[in-house]
């Protein structure tokens, strides 16, 4: 895939376990914004605002996935850390 940084948000009050759980770590607290309106593109409010928390989770070099070898069923054999992060990740919102 090429990405070394994979970031996402949450928004205050969301625990953000399941991104720990993948290896994300909060990057930045963000305070809220007043809406989406910009001078470029106008918008109405339609959300109160609310402050977000960035988390990022950095990847490195191709890596061996499992420390212990696992059966092909339970785990598809992976060729490096990003493929693991993102199965791990979709095993979770599944």
């Amino acid at each position: 895939m090429g990405y070394r940084r994979l970031i996402t948000y949450t928004q205050d009050g969301e625990s953000g376990v399941s991104l720990r759980a993948a290896g994300f770590r909060p990057a930045a607290h963000l305070p809220p914004h007043q809406g989406w309106d910009r001078p470029s593109r106008h918008r109405p409010h339609r959300t109160q605002p609310t402050g977000r928390t960035r988390w990022e989770v950095t990847l490195g070099r191709p890596t061996e996935c499992h420390s212990a070898p696992r059966p092909r069923q339970a785990r598809p054999h992976c060729q490096s850390r990003t493929k693991h992060i993102i199965h791990d990740i979709q095993h979770l919102y599944m």
